[in-house]
């Protein structure tokens, strides 16, 4: 399990108060603990298909000690609801999912347990026929083909959940590779909501607005409403340093090694003026 966290970024809802800049590094932080997570993910994924990992070192991929099949993989799923369990506050799904080819006896395949009513279950989706309106193809999205060209992790998102959830989620996904061959990747699925919820109790607590952006410029979350996710960010610089002013009002701190900047802001500034027309927020 993941120790309690000396930041804003807990499991039990409360938050530890700081500044911005620390605010900032936490969300870094808190992602380094979920890619760690599906980093022992990945490798037991690599024993279940039956490789060696890395291999004599060459680079290529070891030979499979047996013909992986699909029901190798449910041994997984007590680590995805550990994982699951350890970021409970923030994840909403996790698991593996399949390079085609991988398995001997299907081409395509999704390991994978998602929040569900209250409760976990292992997510199932249509995958067989390539001709189905509600095949889920998962190939030509950006959190699978980044990692399989060579990302060594991948943010994804916001973007809007069409299986089931119909909520904005961001998804971070690693690769599983064995030497140089390709074989799925592991991830985690995170409620943008969520990540609202705490930034407005640290809002709250420091007397700031707070918007975290992605390296768009787009709103991954914000502590107001006037900001939906997936907004586009006007006249922001997000190249400047941290605690600089990336706009008239608005200072700007990395979140940790993550391609997110976090805004900070008095509650004089109007943060719908980060809108190029304002008058199309809410609120």
């Amino acid at each position: 399990m993941a120790e309690q966290r000396d930041s804003i970024w807990v499991t039990d809802g409360s938050v530890a108060v700081g500044d911005p800049a620390t605010a900032a590094n936490s969300v870094g932080l808190v992602f380094g603990e979920m890619t760690d997570s599906l980093t022992r993910m990945a490798r037991t994924v690599l024993a279940l298909l039956g490789r060696a990992g890395a291999g004599d070192g060459s680079g290529l991929a070891a030979p499979a000690a047996h013909s992986p099949r699909s029901v190798d993989l449910i041994a997984l799923q007590p680590l995805i609801q550990t994982v699951l369990d350890d970021f409970s506050g923030l994840v909403t799904g996790a698991g593996f999912v399949a390079e085609p080819g991988v398995l001997c006896d299907c081409e395509y395949w999704v390991e994978w347990r998602m929040e569900w009513q209250g409760t976990f279950r292992r997510l199932e989706v249509s995958l067989d026929d390539p001709a189905g309106f509600d095949r889920y193809d998962y190939l030509h999205a950006a959190w699978f083909h980044r990692p399989r060209s060579g990302d060594t992790s991948t943010l994804t998102g916001p973007y809007v959940d069409l299986g089931g959830l119909n909520k904005y989620l961001v998804t971070l996904t690693i690769p599983v590779r064995d030497g140089e061959s390709f074989l799925g990747v592991v991830g985690v699925d995170i409620l943008v909501d969520r990540i609202e919820a705490v930034l407005r109790q640290m809002s709250r607590a420091m007397n700031v607005a707070t918007t975290i952006l992605n390296a768009d410029g787009r709103v991954i979350a914000a502590s107001v409403p006037q900001l939906h996710p997936g907004a586009l960010a006007h006249g922001v610089d997000l190249t400047v340093a941290d605690g600089q002013l990336a706009a008239p009002g608005f200072s700007a701190y990395r979140c940790g090694p993550l391609p997110w900047t976090l805004l900070a802001s008095p509650p004089t500034v109007p943060v719908r003026q980060l809108l190029r027309n304002p008058n199309s927020g809410s609120g």
